[in-house]
């Protein structure tokens, strides 16, 4: 381990054990440090899955009957549906060919972000939602103050001058700010002088940002997210969610002529619209040949062009990272029991919001439909922060909709 991540598992292992909640705030603050790349002997990693490895074992052994009860009772709330979520992975790391890749993929993206869900369900309760909300809010103000700031030096890391913050794509920062800033409104609704405060100013530093990252996706998914709240908070009054459909439909008819949006739906010339339904069609030819068992995780860039040739030729990209589209990503990496799992954990989190509306599982719904909209045209899910927010976002559902739970 290099010395400066071993003096971080050292302080931040103390922190955990003195304060276990304040040392899993900061896991939700800095959960963006996945991008910051450590190594335990010979195992890469990187920093936000050092500190929550840390946090579950200073817990497992500060409490150790707390800590198999409490997993016990996570393992309990995903039950059939995390079982067939984790069948559909292991056949997804044994028909892959790149072993390391797939367990690593496992790893990050999966068994890291689940032990977050299981700290979160266990160390939290309802009156703790505000305070940990925040630490998301706060981790998109740096993220969102670099974007703008490349957009006033008019240096950019995307190659078609697109604000994207630290990370590799546009559409990476909108997947990351959008669901977060929409769980904003619960602080709004619902909180301290100070969270609201900080709120509007990620919103005012993310809108920007989200504006300047042009990510269409991070648009769709914000108006149609919010359309999902006002017609959840406004179910009884018709008229006002009523202009919750008016006034979007007016925003995209008033663009329709625009030269981007014209260049966007272009399917006879190169546009982000033409790329993607090319990687949609070569998906769906992957999940024909490969619908049971997928062809295996994280395989799908390695074999993307073998495909798409028999559809295209040429096709319009030859190097594609992911489907650009998480339901048929979770198909083609984890096969038809994984996709089923992960389908089926999205249901329970909308049932337990039916049973219980407030302005918390509404906000949270919301959320979630953000991830879920953008979903549709990018993998919202395949990434270590994505994948860590998906988690957390059920972790906050089941500690809301807990029995006992007082609501606000």
């Amino acid at each position: 381990m290099n010395m400066w991540a071993l003096i971080s598992a050292i302080v931040f292992g103390i922190v955990a054990w003195v304060n276990p909640r304040g040392a899993l705030w900061l896991v939700w603050l800095l959960i963006p440090t996945y991008l910051v790349k450590v190594s335990v002997g010979s195992l890469p990693t990187n920093l936000v899955e050092l500190l929550v490895m840390v946090s579950a074992m200073v817990m497992v052994i500060k409490y150790p009957q707390g800590a198999w009860r409490s997993f016990w009772s996570a393992v309990q709330s995903v039950s059939w549906a995390g079982g067939l979520l984790l069948l559909g992975l292991i056949i997804g790391t044994a028909v892959s060919p790149d072993l390391q890749l797939s367990l690593g993929i496992f790893k990050g993206w999966f068994v890291v972000p689940v032990i977050m869900y299981w700290l979160t369900s266990w160390l939290l309760g309802r009156e703790d939602l505000n305070n940990y909300i925040s630490a998301l809010i706060l981790s998109t103000i740096p993220l969102s103050v670099m974007a703008n700031w490349q957009v006033v030096i008019q240096q950019f890391v995307t190659v078609d001058g697109r604000a994207s913050g630290w990370f590799a794509s546009a559409n990476y920062l909108s997947m990351y700010l959008v669901p977060i800033l929409l769980l904003g409104i619960i602080l709004v609704q619902t909180g301290k002088p100070w969270q609201r405060w900080v709120t509007y100013l990620a919103w005012g530093l993310g809108g920007v940002a989200l504006y300047f990252s042009f990510s269409f996706g991070g648009w769709l998914a914000l108006i149609g997210a919010s359309l999902v709240w006002v017609i959840l908070y406004w179910r009884r009054r018709w008229w006002e969610w009523i202009w919750g459909i008016i006034l979007p439909g007016l925003a995209v008819i008033s663009q329709w002529d625009s030269p981007r949006l014209q260049a966007m739906v272009n399917l006879t010339a190169r546009s982000s619209v033409s790329v993607r339904w090319q990687v949609w069609q070569t998906a769906m030819l992957i999940i024909k040949k490969h619908w049971l068992t997928g062809i295996g995780l994280g395989e799908f860039r390695d074999q993307y062009l073998s495909y798409a040739n028999q559809l295209f030729s040429p096709p319009w990209e030859t190097a594609i990272l992911h489907a650009h589209n998480v339901y048929l990503q979770f198909w083609i990496n984890t096969g038809l029991l994984g996709l089923a799992g992960w389908l089926w954990l999205v249901v329970k989190f909308f049932y337990r919001m039916a049973r219980q509306f407030n302005s918390q599982t509404i906000g949270l719904v919301t959320a979630m439909s953000a991830i879920l909209i953008h979903g549709l045209v990018d993998s919202t899910y395949w990434k270590n922060d994505l994948a860590s927010l998906f988690w957390l976002l059920f972790a906050m559902m089941a500690v809301v909709t807990r029995p006992g739970e007082r609501a606000n």
